[in-house]
């Protein structure tokens, strides 16, 4: 949203320079009092839509640790993607208890395995988890050391899929 606001912003812009180009003696530019005043205003556009482009890519930037969304599924409900894998949410992870969950990867072998790498906001990473899968599910038991955000990144088929986003509180 804020990618097209900017656009928007530039290509009045450039608006304004070509109507300065092709008809300096229009209604357009002389509603401005002074030249100076065209000008202040051309470079108070161009610096609007560089912040406005900017707040894009920092909310991109932010993107990657807000918390997955939740869906329901057999009448069960999963934190992660509806399409891609996801864990079966039964109740909030705490920090330094088990948290008994499934994971579930569509599209897997039964047989097949897939490992988990769990890594905090704050940088610290767990050592990876190998799981079986069995009809796409694997049961799946997840300590975590402390609060916060925590990603949790599955390898499956020499892929990484996910990630999938939880809270830990």
């Amino acid at each position: 949203m804020y990618l097209y606001l900017g656009f928007a912003v530039l290509l009045l812009n450039l608006v304004f320079l070509l109507a300065k180009w092709l008809t300096p003696e229009s209604e357009l530019l002389n509603s401005f009092k002074k030249t100076s005043h065209f000008w202040w205003t051309q470079v108070a556009l161009f610096l609007v839509s560089i912040v406005i482009i900017s707040a894009h890519y920092y909310g991109l930037s932010k993107a990657e640790w807000y918390t997955s969304p939740m869906f329901e599924m057999d009448s069960m409900l999963y934190t992660g993607e509806k399409n891609g894998p996801a864990i079966q949410h039964e109740e909030f992870p705490y920090t330094n208890s088990p948290f008994e969950t499934e994971v579930f990867i569509p599209g897997s072998s039964d047989g097949e395995a897939a490992v988990l790498n769990l890594t905090s906001k704050k940088g610290k990473s767990l050592k990876p988890i190998t799981v079986r899968l069995n009809n796409q599910r694997a049961p799946l038991l997840l300590k975590f050391p402390e609060n916060g955000l925590w990603k949790i990144t599955i390898n499956y088929d020499k892929n990484d899929t996910g990630p999938i986003v939880v809270e830990v509180k």
